[in-house]
């Protein structure tokens, strides 16, 4: 990459508009990160211990399509580390303050294992980059 001091002025006022874009980005981070945690002792993660098993796997991460006792149903992904965990819920964060459509996931937890916790909609499937319902 060139020197900053060799750009020409298109590339200084890229530079200057990215670089703005990223820093408001930035400041609003901890709002968005925040958006949405649940206040339990154990830090905003959902245990799903009493959750039942009802789908298989869907994907080549373990988990399943579990039922809540409220009988609403999720789709749970589990993982040994919990910073992949907080990595997939804050890139969902992300995606969803940017505009883009995904389905809301939280942070969870059984056995000794993290999860990430997505509400299941009924009939939805991804097909490359479309959805289909």
């Amino acid at each position: 990459m060139k020197d900053p001091d060799e750009w020409d002025d298109l590339t200084r006022i890229a530079f200057k508009m990215v670089e703005e874009e990223y820093s408001n980005a930035f400041m609003k981070l901890p709002a968005i990160l925040r958006k949405g945690q649940k206040a339990s002792p154990t830090g905003g993660f959902i245990s799903i211990s009493k959750w039942k098993k009802i789908g298989s796997q869907k994907g080549s991460n373990p988990g399943g399509v579990y039922q809540a006792p409220d009988g609403k149903k999720y789709y749970v992904k589990f993982y040994d580390s919990v910073d992949q965990v907080n990595n997939e819920v804050v890139a969902n964060r992300l995606y969803r303050e940017a505009g883009i459509e995904t389905t809301k996931v939280h942070h969870g937890y059984a056995d000794g294992k993290f999860a990430v916790i997505s509400e299941w909609e009924e009939g939805v499937s991804k097909h490359g980059t479309q959805t289909v319902r």
